[in-house]
């Protein structure tokens, strides 16, 4: 029977597995009386583990890479790792040191939907896990093509051998902070679009739709203040990964030259398929935190607007 998740503690409970299985703190929900409420565990034996194992992939990478070596090929694979090693540890530190922040955003998240239901007894987020799935399939798609194409068509040595077999599994963990974004993202993005359905409908009393506001609006700053560092730091990686790719990997193209037209087609496509990601996931944070409060901002202020003028033609006319 297919998993379908229909409100967010489901999507909460899906996120804690990931979380718990690569190193993060372990989070759970408990219910206390009419509410539910997200504790955390500080759980570290398989974090321990994990840095052991990093260690390990770090230190094999900088014991056998051939930095003496003159060549773009080398100083692009040394950048790449370097880049999504510090992404990974930065990461994992942020969400140790802030995870009582993280459960009190979490619980919110379940206020907020209880909010929600009160007043729309329909509201779900069964389309959230369909948009999620979607991304995460074409990912993990895109990742298993470019592992399986790299290593047919571009693996030349064993310096080439050696930077694949250390820099993948970095790409599962890198991986997880980009799930993590859009996974607040895609939530928050579902509470505007109800929100916003509801202001064009406009069948909510005005004490409702203030309600709701300043629930969603607490909600996306809460989230925005508690995520910051993540944002900041998955823009400064992306950033730099886009300015990698696009400089060493035209130099690769152009000046290395490729054996043949399929791998010149192959590369080139590859580079651009990762910059659409990069571009997609930054333009949908952004959005979210940006462009939905101002739109829903709009429509507030229409219902309002438009109730004062009811207001009016009933009083004085």
């Amino acid at each position: 029977m297919w998993w379908r998740p229909r409100n967010v503690s489901d999507y909460e409970r899906l996120i804690f597995k990931v979380w718990k299985y690569t190193g993060l703190p372990v989070f759970e929900i408990k219910r206390l009386g009419n509410s539910q409420t997200v504790i955390v565990h500080l759980y570290f034996y398989i974090l321990l583990v994990l840095v052991c194992l990093g260690v390990i992939n770090v230190s094999v990478f900088l014991i056998f890479c051939e930095t003496k070596v003159d060549s773009y090929r080398i100083q692009m694979q040394i950048f790449l790792f370097a880049v999504v090693t510090c992404q990974n540890i930065f990461f994992t530190l942020f969400f140790y040191i802030r995870r009582n922040n993280v459960a009190t955003l979490l619980t919110k998240f379940l206020t907020t939907e209880k909010i929600f239901l009160a007043c729309f007894p329909k509201f779900g987020c069964l389309e959230v896990g369909a948009k999620l799935a979607k991304y995460l399939l074409i990912k993990v798609l895109y990742t298993l093509t470019m592992i399986i194409g790299d290593c047919l068509y571009l693996v030349k040595d064993r310096q080439d051998y050696l930077f694949r077999f250390c820099f993948f599994p970095q790409l599962v963990f890198f991986y997880v902070a980009e799930a993590t974004l859009i996974f607040f993202v895609f939530l928050i993005s579902k509470f505007y679009t109800e929100f916003g359905s509801s202001l064009k409908r406009n069948k909510q009393s005005l004490t409702k739709i203030c309600s709701l506001y300043w629930a969603i609006r607490d909600l996306s700053r809460e989230t925005n203040q508690t995520l910051q560092f993540v944002i900041l730091l998955k823009f400064a990686t992306d950033l730099f990964l886009m300015g990698n790719d696009l400089f060493f990997g035209t130099h690769y193209i152009m000046g290395m030259g490729l054996d043949n037209k399929f791998s010149f087609v192959y590369v080139f496509v590859i580079i651009v398929v990762w910059c659409v990601f990069i571009l997609y996931v930054d333009i949908t944070v952004t959005y979210v935190f940006d462009k939905n409060a101002e739109e829903v901002s709009w429509l507030l202020l229409g219902v309002f607007f438009w109730n004062g003028i009811i207001y009016c033609f009933r009083k004085f006319i």
